[in-house]
């Protein structure tokens, strides 16, 4: 899913939608380093069809279990970090909020005092409407994925994977289809801790 990057938000293009493990810039630079090299070098992404929950879920074991849990995704680290802050992750920023997601679905559970701000505690005073500007755009692009109940892609979903190459002319798309029904599942079943929690963005 984050290789594949369907844009978040229609700003989020050129720098804000990076696509530096897409499958297409992989190619460009398997072809880079064959002409300067001399030989032939294939850059693959092994996880290619698999979302960031399924790839934390191959974590879940005694000997990954707390190495997962040490990672940091903020977009913000170390630059917060460096300005005095002691928080590694601010819990809020897009790369913040597909970790929960991905750690809710492998079932790795984090400690309270992981993130700044923890869009999972109700009780939290300073989530306000911009601070949540992403998990809301998150939750729109989870909800814009309704064509999947007919077994379909979303157009958005669609047209994304083939400008970026990815889904040739009379291609199947039922790879990217059961791709993407894994990946609001995950959504899903977040949002239904959410609610039983009572966090109000959940409702």
């Amino acid at each position: 899913i984050g290789a594949i990057n369907v844009p978040l938000l229609a700003s989020m293009e050129g720098s804000q939608a990076t696509r530096g493990t897409h499958p297409r810039f992989l190619d460009f630079m398997s072809q880079l380093l064959e002409k300067v090299v001399g030989c032939r070098i294939t850059v693959k992404l092994p996880f290619l069809g698999c979302t960031k929950g399924d790839v934390a879920r191959s974590l879940n074991v005694e000997c990954f279990r707390e190495i997962a849990k040490s990672t940091i995704s903020c977009a913000h680290y170390p630059v917060r970090v460096e300005k005095g802050s002691n928080w590694k992750s601010c819990g809020l920023c897009p790369a913040c909020i597909f970790r929960r997601v991905a750690l809710h679905a492998a079932g790795i559970e984090e400690s309270a005092d992981v993130y700044q701000h923890d869009f999972l505690d109700p009780h939290s005073s300073q989530l306000d409407t911009k601070r949540l500007r992403y998990l809301m755009a998150y939750l729109l692009q989870i909800d814009s994925l309704s064509e999947l109940d007919q077994n379909q892609l979303p157009f958005m979903v669609t047209r994304h994977l083939g400008m970026t190459g990815l889904l040739r002319p009379n291609e199947s798309p039922r790879p990217y289809l059961d791709l993407f029904q894994r990946y609001r599942t995950e959504w899903y079943d977040l949002l239904s801790q959410a609610r039983q929690k009572g966090c109000p963005w959940a409702h």
